[in-house]
């Protein structure tokens, strides 16, 4: 939701802008350019001079001023600023930060540390620039209310041991809230990953599932990553997981306002249990938003015989639009092959199937029925014949 910021009145040293009550607001945080200190009030209908009906506040003059509902979220900009558009090449926006914001590096975060980090400023967005360095567990960013955060350059290769204890630490990259119920953060993006490791548990994951009523953040965007679930592509089967786990190259845990993957590539895991590129959970009946531009699937590779699905959809309002995605399946195994209704596509507690039309191999798997799904999912690679992301495309 946006405020918009009319201005009251002007002198040689400052201004007054004036919005809009915001509903639901439990007050205002006030920023504007050049200015650490980001003063606040928890008056819902703020006025600091009381000559103008409206809420309103005075800024000593900058070049840019901004306005923050507490406890929804809501800004204002003046001047306004126009969102950018997607980086070259790369088909959504990442995460727009707000000046002054946060920039940390592998220094900040050593490899080797606790799976699971907090951004140690709630009060500004941040910059999490990791520059390939290899990690050998996963990291989890906890990111705070309103926050807006954008991740880029992540490598893990997990190589710690597999125990029954210690499954998450052996994930890849996620973001999660700091705390249950928690005001949700804004936009969180990660541009540019490669996860991969023989004792990989969930390649990708977004929220925590535990105490959490809400939504979590307002939008996510994963781009450019490639996630390479343990495999018979890599020559590498998981046969040590312990009783009943099941591996995902991105696992749902929480909800949220709306999910991006651009320019992806995801292996499903051959594993004694199973796996899938995409499992999507919905922890609150009002669902959300998946949108898919230039994605491959892929199973396990050539001799996989348990590769579990391309995706898992529970029945509730999840919505998913497909562009240019594409699904290439090599296993044997005989419950996931491109065969209408198998369970390379699987909706949980529903009769909801998938169609497949054309022939082999250059089908189309289609989700006619009110499955929430839009578009389709083409066989093979990608129009070159290649990933979308490979190790080379990413200097790996």
């Amino acid at each position: 939701m946006s405020i918009t910021l009319r201005l009251l009145a002007e002198t040689a040293d400052s201004v007054t802008f004036g919005w809009d009550p915001v509903p639901g607001a439990a007050g205002y945080r006030f920023s504007s350019a050049g200015k650490d200190k980001m003063p606040h009030t928890w008056d819902p209908l703020f006025r600091r001079d009381r000559n103008y009906p409206a809420c309103n506040t005075r800024f000593s003059k900058a070049d840019w001023y901004k306005v923050e509902a507490l406890g929804v979220t809501a800004e204002g900009v003046f001047p306004a600023v126009t969102p950018p558009p997607p980086p070259p090449g790369l088909p959504f926006a990442e995460a727009t930060l707000r000046t002054p914001f946060n920039t940390y590096t592998t220094a900040d975060i050593p490899v080797g540390s606790s799976h699971i980090w907090t951004i140690p400023d709630s009060t500004k967005d941040a910059l999490i620039d990791l520059g390939w360095v290899k990690r050998d567990r996963a990291l989890k960013i906890a990111t705070h209310p309103g926050q807006r955060v954008h991740v880029k350059n992540v490598y893990i290769d997990v190589s710690i041991a597999a125990t029954s204890g210690n499954v998450y630490s052996r994930g890849g990259f996620g973001f999660r809230p700091v705390a249950a119920n928690q005001v949700p953060s804004d936009h969180l993006s990660l541009t540019g990953c490669l996860i991969t490791g023989t004792n990989m548990a969930d390649g990708l994951t977004y929220g925590i599932s535990s105490g959490y009523t809400g939504v979590q953040a307002n939008k996510v965007t994963f781009q450019q990553c490639r996630v390479e679930s343990a495999s018979y592509y890599r020559g590498a089967k998981i046969t040590n997981e312990p009783s009943g786990e099941h591996f995902d190259a991105f696992q749902m845990q929480g909800t949220l306002g709306t999910l991006e993957f651009g320019l992806c590539t995801f292996y499903a895991c051959d594993a004694n249990y199973g796996g899938k590129c995409w499992m999507l959970n919905d922890y609150l009946p009002a669902g959300y938003t998946v949108n898919a531009n230039k994605v491959n699937f892929r199973d396990g590779g050539p001799g996989g015989t348990n590769n579990g699905a391309f995706i898992i959809q529970d029945i509730r309002a999840i919505n998913v639009n497909f562009t240019d995605c594409y699904g290439l399946v090599e296993s044997s195994s005989p419950s996931y092959q491109w065969t209408a209704g198998s369970s390379l596509f699987f909706f949980y507690g529903s009769s909801l199937k998938w169609t497949s039309s054309g022939t082999a191999p250059n089908r189309t798997a289609s989700f006619p029925g009110g499955s929430g799904f839009t578009g389709v999912v083409l066989e093979g690679k990608s129009p070159d014949g290649n990933d979308y992301v490979t190790r080379a495309g990413l200097g790996l």
